[in-house]
């Protein structure tokens, strides 16, 4: 029995695109799993699916401002990493897609520690701060915007600056292709 967990959550731009991929991923796996934080609004949005099972986890969430409620955090991200190691090994899937939000970093964080395949994708031109975190716990990492090409690896672009940025994605859909060619040395 195959079976992918699908995880993201916090916001609908890392809960929609796995609802997009449910008709697809029912073609390639006999069992789909959504692991999301209790409160966030994946629990709402896939349950409307009556064959996919949702699971909620206790999820920890950055508050980017000084409060002592951050203090807290790598207790509860150590406790929520060990619940969803629990989960991981009673479902025992073999793929782990992530689409980020702060659901993400415990199931992957999580799932690599007990070895399982993990994808992460990043619809943003930058990467949101729990993209960053499971970085290098992923096996394979896909983001929409098309710099790529230009042969940097993954912590590398997720250091760009958001001006390097801006500059880049400028130049890649205001530039003629045939130029940018010549300054990328053929990256494009």
């Amino acid at each position: 029995m195959k079976t992918i967990v699908l995880t993201g959550g916090g916001t609908a731009g890392h809960i929609m695109p796995n609802v997009a991929l449910i008709p697809e991923l029912k073609k390639h796996f006999d069992r789909i799993v959504y692991i999301g934080s209790k409160n966030g609004m994946e629990k709402d949005i896939i349950k409307k699916f009556s064959d996919i099972e949702f699971i909620e986890i206790e999820t920890v969430k950055l508050i980017r401002k000084f409060t002592f409620k951050n203090l807290l955090i790598p207790i509860k991200l150590f406790k929520s990493i060990n619940s969803c190691k629990k989960i991981l090994k009673q479902i025992k899937p073999d793929i782990i897609f992530s689409k980020g939000g702060y659901v993400a970093v415990p199931v992957c964080s999580a799932g690599k520690s007990l070895g399982i395949k993990i994808i992460s994708h990043e619809s943003d031109f930058s990467f949101g701060l729990a993209n960053k975190l499971i970085l290098k716990k992923c096996n394979q990492r896909f983001w929409s915007a098309k710099i790529k090409c230009l042969h940097l690896d993954e912590v590398q672009f997720a250091s760009l600056s958001i001006k390097t940025l801006a500059i880049l994605k400028y130049l890649y859909y205001n530039v003629e292709k045939s130029a940018l060619e010549g300054i990328f040395n053929g990256y494009f």
